[in-house]
């Protein structure tokens, strides 16, 4: 009896504590199956409610003047929009066809009815191939075990698995995914409690909001030098743990107070980027009084009084609810890389090329020229690096005179140093009194380290494509794309 006690009030109190601390479990977000109107899983967010318990991160200064303690929240379904890719459109039959010949051709071994196009076996519709599996002939050794049946079977559930391969990857893309907006007020007000409300900051704050600049003031490069430079500061990462009152558009729903926990990519909108769909969303939330809109996917626990977003508007008046400064956490706080000249990522590249269509026009031009466009770009910024190159390491500046070893000796030693190499390293890449290497550069202790620095300064200089910028944060379109798009 004793010991049936003590684990009967263990387990009352773990239970007290944990809804004391995380709420109670009928507030927990589930995991729902629309298709077979159940829930699929009832502990979906239990991990992340837990996590925001502990979470890291850094608190905002508070009490600072002219900056309240609460600001105003409101939530908006995730907006969703399917492709309208060419490869898309297409899956069914790529996936069909090769799953089809594939299973055809390896259980048979008859390639011609599958993929010889010269044959007169060639079956054009995939689909023919189960019919051919009826009548085909199985015999001798190589065909042992093997049957019409089991043929049949297997191409009926490749033909299934074909659909559903397609129509997993047919499913709308939530382009808001995780995403919160804020205003240009409480974007500063952040920014002032995290001890960064510089001078500068507040000029790029002036010609953000004010009525003459707001609007130009990506025409004037000093302008728009130090509103990047300077809003840059602006931490993108942050989570929010707390309580607020159950109500709806005012109206008190219950007695039970709502749990929160929001991890989200916060976005401040200024008026130059409401363009577009945003335009509609961040006059909302100017004129109900809205600091920050949430989407319901940064709403890991605790989402209340969503509304819809079509795309051109809202289904209804914001639900309002108020949440604590104290509460809000930056969280990942890394500072970003700083510079004039940045380089633009590979994938980033690569991912432009790859959806380019030669045949497609955009905006009056074709996408073959834009290819030859892009790569004699791409050639000239390479030339500029070569240049580079020739300038930092060629004597007077001039290819033809050959390695300039000075150069080349003070660059390998300024590096080598900085990785802490041994004295007798940097000795060998020193010269001597006729201007030579002490020992050939293979020679040299570490000699990958020599060669692993040489590589890295030609990528950087002339593989890599650097451009003006300074740090981007990558995100979804939605709410800065144009309205026409």
């Amino acid at each position: 009896m004793i010991l049936s006690d003590i684990t009967n009030k263990s387990i009352v109190c773990s239970e007290e504590c944990y809804r004391c601390y995380s709420g109670h479990p009928a507030l927990f977000k589930v995991a729902y199956d629309f298709k077979n109107g159940r829930i699929k899983d009832s502990t979906f967010d239990l991990q992340k409610r837990l996590g925001g318990m502990v979470s890291t991160g850094d608190d905002n200064i508070n009490q600072l003047p002219g900056v309240g303690d609460e600001y105003t929240c409101a939530e908006c379904k995730d907006y969703k929009v399917s492709s309208k890719s060419d490869v898309v459109n297409s899956l069914d039959d790529k996936f069909k066809n090769s799953l089809l010949r594939d299973i055809y051709s390896n259980y048979t071994g008859d390639y011609h009815a599958a993929y010889n196009k010269k044959s007169k076996k060639y079956k054009e519709n995939p689909e023919d191939l189960i019919e051919a599996a009826k009548e085909f002939n199985f015999n001798g050794e190589k065909h042992k075990g093997k049957n019409n049946e089991e043929l049949v079977r297997l191409l009926q559930k490749a033909l299934d698995d074909a659909k559903s391969f397609s129509d997993g990857l047919k499913d709308d893309i939530n382009v808001a995914d995780g995403a919160s907006y804020i205003t240009a007020d409480m974007c500063r007000n952040l920014i002032r409690m995290q001890g960064k409300y510089t001078n500068k900051v507040a000029k790029a704050f002036e010609i953000l909001t004010n009525d003459d600049t707001k609007y130009s003031w990506m025409d004037k490069a000093d302008a728009y030098k130090l509103v990047y430079s300077a809003v840059n500061i602006v931490a993108t990462k942050y989570t929010a743990y707390g309580i607020h009152e159950h109500s709806i558009n005012g109206s008190q729903v219950s007695n039970v107070a709502v749990h929160y926990y929001d991890k989200f990519a916060l976005f401040p909108i200024f008026p130059c980027l409401a363009t577009g769909r945003m335009n509609t969303i961040y006059n909302e939330m100017l004129k109900q009084g809205v600091d920050q809109m949430l989407m319901d996917s940064a709403v890991k626990v605790g989402s209340v009084g969503a509304i819809k977003f079509d795309g051109s508007k809202l289904s209804g008046p914001f639900n309002k609810y108020t949440q604590r400064y104290d509460h809000l956490r930056n969280q990942l706080n890394t500072d970003p890389e700083e510079g004039d000249l940045m380089a633009i990522g590979t994938q980033m590249v690569k991912i432009v090329l790859q959806n380019l269509r030669l045949d497609r026009s955009y905006n009056g031009v074709k996408g073959s020229e834009l290819l030859d466009k892009m790569m004699d770009a791409i050639k000239k910024i390479s030339d500029i690096g070569k240049r580079k190159i020739v300038d930092d390491f060629f004597i007077d500046g001039d290819e033809e005179k050959g390695i300039d070893n000075k150069k080349l000796s003070k660059y390998l030693k300024e590096q080598l140093g900085a990785r802490g190499v041994s004295k007798a390293v940097l000795q060998s890449v020193e010269l001597d009194d006729n201007g030579e290497f002490s020992v050939p550069l293979s020679s040299v202790g570490n000699a990958s380290w020599v060669e692993s620095i040489l590589i890295s300064k030609i990528n950087k200089d002339i593989i890599d494509i650097n451009l003006p910028g300074t740090s981007f944060t990558q995100r979804s379109v939605f709410a800065i794309e144009d309205g026409s798009l």
